[in-house]
């Protein structure tokens, strides 16, 4: 059974691909629904250590600089790994656009799938800030 199909997320994460792509297709020339690939992996990335170091804080693990690079690192490598049979594929990318070729109120989802983005990141960055102990009261 594939762990890629058949769920919200990977719902969720197909529509970002998409989007993004969209966007890369209409604005470059070359490799554009790798753009969506990339953006992709590193999102769920984010998502992913925004758990391990919401995780790691609250247990009290106190990792060291070289062993946090290493974690970070390890999980955008699997992560680029897990997606990238799926979302290098040009023909999920046709897929999608007959899926979503009439969908309504496009502008709207698109700024959403930018806000997705953004605060992936910003979460990603307060979970670091909550594992190295930056809101604790010393």
């Amino acid at each position: 059974m594939n762990i890629l199909q058949n769920n919200k997320i990977t719902a969720l994460l197909d529509y970002v691909f998409y989007r993004i792509a969209k966007f890369y297709i209409k604005h470059k020339e070359e490799f554009e629904w790798h753009s969506g690939f990339f953006y992709v992996s590193g999102l769920f990335a984010f998502w992913s250590l925004s758990i391990i170091f919401v995780i790691i804080g609250i247990v009290g693990v106190n990792l060291s600089s070289n062993s946090q690079t290493i974690l970070i690192i390890s999980v955008f490598l699997i992560s680029f790994g897990v997606f990238h049979k799926r979302y290098t594929d040009r023909k999920l990318y046709e897929k999608l656009c007959k899926k979503y070729k009439n969908e309504s109120n496009s502008r709207i989802k698109g700024v959403i799938v930018v806000l997705v983005c953004l605060m992936s990141f910003c979460i990603f960055i307060l979970s670091v800030m909550f594992e190295v102990g930056f809101f604790s009261k010393h």
